[in-house]
């Protein structure tokens, strides 16, 4: 098969290391590289800004950095529910002030959550998710703040007892962002595996006001490891995939909801 035979998802993969092995192309370069139109060229460069990738430019664009196999895994993940992460982005983004101090868990719905707090002026965000930090653009106004720890294997995330630390020595921040793998009523939060449960833990304690981000495949799941119970979080945004029975659930679990609307698969 050939490249511009195919799909979607694995030509900007392609593209994606193009543009590294490259550093710098024009539109005309992609439509003669991938025998495609300069309209979809454009639409292709539009996705790999959308995920911190690259940089456009006038004309074209440049790489920003070297992607690794966990990024690249990362990426992939990012493609899932996508619709539904970038609308809990944009939601998140809506309860932050100019000025704040916000802290930002690790996961792709972070990451979703940062480039919907890229343009808010004068704000310190702090994270430990090293793929948001090296690939989102905020504003010139902004402090960027990234935890100390260990890069955990095959992951983008700084977990250990110095993350752990880190954030036990900050006193209080305006507004936590909470991520969760699972989410159920009765049962609470749950994590899939123990390494990032303490940094979650530490997240809760500081936050003035915590919000929980998760799409609604994530409700009415649980896994092994308890991050909180659900009235430890002050807010809770989520897709409008959400079933009634489980808005019923939360809703009497007194868990203040906030669906952002997609459209129905």
């Amino acid at each position: 098969m050939s490249v511009h035979e195919k799909i979607p998802a694995e030509r900007i993969q392609a593209l994606s290391d193009f543009i590294k092995e490259r550093g710098n192309v024009s539109i005309a370069d992609i439509s003669r590289q991938f025998e495609v139109s300069s309209a979809t060229a454009r639409r292709d460069l539009a996705e790999l800004a959308r995920e911190g990738l690259i940089q456009r430019t006038h004309g074209g664009a440049t790489a920003l950095l070297a992607v690794s196999e966990s990024e690249k895994e990362y990426l992939e993940k990012s493609r899932i529910e996508q619709e539904a992460k970038c609308a809990i982005g944009r939601c998140a983004a809506s309860f932050v002030k100019e000025g704040q101090t916000v802290l930002l868990d690790s996961g792709t719905t972070a990451f979703q959550v940062a480039k919907s707090l890229a343009g808010i002026k004068n704000l310190t965000i702090i994270t430990n998710d090293l793929f948001l930090a090296a690939n989102i653009k905020f504003a010139p106004s902004t402090t960027l703040v990234v935890t100390g720890g260990i890069k955990r294997t095959g992951q983008n995330v700084l977990i250990g007892e110095y993350a752990e630390a880190f954030f036990k020595n900050l006193i209080r921040v305006d507004v936590a962002f909470l991520m969760a793998d699972a989410v159920e009523p009765e049962k609470g939060i749950t994590n899939a595996g123990f390494y990032e449960v303490s940094v979650k833990k530490s997240i809760i304690e500081i936050g003035k006001r915590v919000i929980l981000c998760a799409d609604s495949t994530k409700i009415g799941n649980t896994l092994a490891f308890k991050v909180c119970d659900m009235d430890q979080v002050d807010l809770f945004i989520t897709d409008s995939r959400i079933t009634s029975e489980q808005r019923e659930k939360l809703e009497l679990a007194g868990i203040p909801l906030e669906c952002v609307n997609i459209s129905p698969k």
